[in-house]
């Protein structure tokens, strides 16, 4: 016995036989990802102009009996020389290089990265001629860089 058919569910049949056909294809075949591997040189966790803009580092030197004032978010390198941190009483500084708190009248040890969290009249006293890698460093008013 044959059946009518009307053309709508002719059309209808076949959509639904084209889109399984094109879905059933799709997703039988392995497919190559042109997507990087996360944290490569390609598709880097975090990117070198990210880091630039919130590291940038450059180098002072620090005469002996000289103090550098330091402002809030300040990070601070020492590399040679030596600094003692001067602060009032209950003001300390971060070393992220350790973890440790570095209270007033304490040296800072060399290669450590230094957070100064804020800027209420801390500063860095040289006890002989030092360099420093500083970032975030603004110089007191009338003096230069």
């Amino acid at each position: 016995m044959l059946r009518k058919f009307s053309v709508n569910k002719i059309l209808t049949f076949l959509s639904v036989m084209i889109l399984n056909i094109v879905l059933f294809n799709n997703l039988s075949e392995p497919r190559i990802c042109f997507a990087q591997e996360p944290g490569t040189v390609g598709d880097p966790l975090v990117s070198k102009s990210y880091i630039d803009q919130f590291f940038k580092f450059r180098s002072m030197v620090v005469s002996s009996a000289g103090k550098l004032n330091l402002n809030s978010g300040c990070l601070v390198v020492l590399k040679s020389g030596s600094l003692v941190f001067r602060a009032p009483k209950g003001k300390s500084l971060i070393d992220l290089t350790t973890g440790n708190e570095i209270h007033e009248n304490t040296p800072i040890p060399l290669f450590h990265l230094i957070l100064a969290p804020d800027s209420s009249a801390c500063y860095l006293e040289a006890r002989s001629l030092s360099m420093v890698m500083i970032s975030g460093y603004h110089p007191p008013d009338g003096q230069t860089k």
